[in-house]
C-alpha cells in the first residue's frame, strides 16, 4: 500500500510523459520534435482561470504546449564538456541522455530505485503548475 501511494504522489508532482495532455487535436508525434524559440504565444499567453468552465481542457492544452516546446533536452556543446568520447562519431552525454522510457511507474524493492513513467527518451522531467507559473523553463 505504502509503494502504491508513493507511486500516485510522484506521478501527480513529476511528468516525465505527455500522452496524458493530449488529444485529438496535439501533435502526438515527438520523434520530430525541435526545440522552438520561447514564442510569444507560449510565454505571454494568458494562464487559464480555474472559474472557467473549461479549465481542465486550457490547462491540458496549455501544459502540452508548453512542455511539448520547451522540456526537451536537446544536444549542444556542453553535453559534451569534460567528457572523454568513446569514439568521434558516437559522444556519449554527459546528462546522460537518451534516457530509457517506461511505460509506467515502478519501484525496485530490493534496490530502492524508482523508475518514473516516461514516454519520450529525451524529455526532461517537470511539474505541471510551476510550468504552468514559470510560462517555461529553458
Amino acid at each position: 500500500m505504502f509503494r502504491e501511494n508513493l507511486i500516485e504522489y510522484l506521478e501527480d508532482i513529476i511528468k516525465e510523459d505527455l500522452r496524458c495532455f493530449e488529444n485529438e487535436s496535439t501533435d502526438s508525434d515527438l520523434s520530430t520534435t525541435s526545440k522552438h524559440n520561447h514564442t510569444l504565444t507560449s510565454i505571454c499567453s494568458p494562464i487559464p482561470s480555474p472559474n472557467d468552465l473549461n479549465f481542465e481542457e486550457q490547462k491540458r492544452l496549455a501544459v502540452y504546449t508548453l512542455a511539448y516546446e520547451n522540456q526537451f533536452h536537446h544536444h549542444t556543446s556542453t553535453c559534451y564538456n569534460y567528457k572523454k568520447a568513446p569514439s568521434v562519431e558516437n559522444p556519449l552525454c554527459r546528462l546522460r541522455y537518451p534516457k530509457e522510457t517506461h511505460d509506467r511507474t515502478t519501484i525496485n524493492v530490493e534496490t530502492g530505485e524508482i523508475r518514473m513513467k516516461r514516454g519520450h527518451s529525451m524529455i526532461n522531467n517537470f511539474n505541471e503548475w510551476l510550468l504552468l507559473a514559470c510560462r517555461f523553463v529553458s
